[in-house]
């Protein structure tokens, strides 16, 4: 059975009281606190979707009390905030915790959704949301908020590319974005795993063909900025620029799920993500655990796996010697 669904106002309030100190960090402009862990695409998709997969009914809890509590038209402004500390730490292992900056922003055209890398839009990793959400449909805003969390996801986790000023992958729309996604929405697929009295979004968002709130025109893009009518402005899901992603649709996922899900099973459900959450250092009394959302750029460290635990070394120890 469902929980009791809450009133908007109540599950605003909700959230706003869970995720207080996070959604000040969220806002606070002078920040400069800076984390990537240096993971691969697929090590950092494997441990969302794994985090996905363990936990379903938690996370279509979390997903209900954040459409129920993001209203377009009513007092959006500080609780999409919440909604996103929301989808952090439900989705993504609160991994983004302190290390992103967000804000509403006049983006033009039809761009529902910016996400920056660090230094572009602010020292930390940037998500903007365009202020005409605040006056769409509640589908469209939750799904567009799902889409840049999912960017400033990877950025937070991924290591840069290593060629400077060629295309970040971290920002693309590839089938690692896309399997998060899919992987998400799975969750709600089944009509009796549907938030109750409504559906927030249509299934078939989960294949190429777009779902219905997502065919109609919406009210906060007008039809005259679709290349053609009824349709968003459609683009190479896989160009991003080298600073900030570019997102011109809510969903913007154009590979079928089967194919993902098929790629990932293949490639990534095999990987051991157990080392996830510590890092270890030796010490004279053996190995040391600290949590690795504290230990610190993943950059600054070469990490090894020994005995199922990942070991951290310095890098300028490293370089110091060169027969390593």
């Amino acid at each position: 059975m469902h929980a009791p669904r809450q009133s908007p106002i109540a599950a605003w309030i909700s959230l706003l009281e869970k995720h207080a100190e996070a959604t000040q960090s969220l806002q606070d402009e002078k920040s400069t606190t800076a984390r990537n862990l240096a993971w691969s695409l697929d090590f950092a998709t494997a441990v969302a979707v794994t985090n996905i997969r363990r936990s379903p009914k938690e996370i279509r809890s979390a997903l209900r009390l954040v459409v129920e509590a993001v209203v377009p038209r009513v007092a959006p402004e500080q609780g999409i905030f919440a909604a996103f500390s929301e989808l952090d730490a439900s989705i993504f292992g609160g991994w983004m915790k302190d290390a992103v900056f967000m804000k509403w922003s006049r983006l033009g055209g039809n761009r529902p959704g910016k996400t920056s890398t660090p230094g572009t839009t602010n020292p930390r990793i940037t998500v903007e949301l365009d202020e005409r959400l605040m006056y769409g449909s509640k589908a469209k805003l939750v799904l567009v908020l799902l889409h840049q969390t999912t960017h400033a996801y990877f950025l937070t986790c991924c290591a840069p590319p290593k060629v400077a000023g060629s295309r970040d992958p971290r920002l693309g729309h590839d089938r690692h974005f896309c399997m998060i996604l899919h992987s998400v929405l799975g969750l709600f697929s089944d009509r009796r795993n549907q938030p109750p009295r409504r559906r927030w979004y249509q299934p078939n968002a989960m294949v190429t063909r777009a779902p219905k709130w997502h065919r109609e025109a919406p009210e906060s893009f007008p039809a005259r900025q679709f290349r053609r009518p009824g349709h968003l402005n459609v683009c190479d899901h896989n160009q991003s620029s080298n600073s900030c992603s570019t997102c011109l649709k809510p969903f913007q996922c154009e590979i079928p799920a089967d194919r993902v899900i098929e790629w990932y099973e293949e490639d990534c459900a095999s990987i051991d993500v157990s080392r996830a959450a510590t890092v270890y250092a030796l010490t004279d009394s053996g190995p040391e655990g600290t949590p690795r959302i504290k230990a610190g750029l993943g950059s600054d460290y070469v990490e090894f796996v020994w005995d199922g635990k990942a070991f951290k070394i310095s890098r300028s120890r490293i370089e110091a010697n060169p027969s390593l």
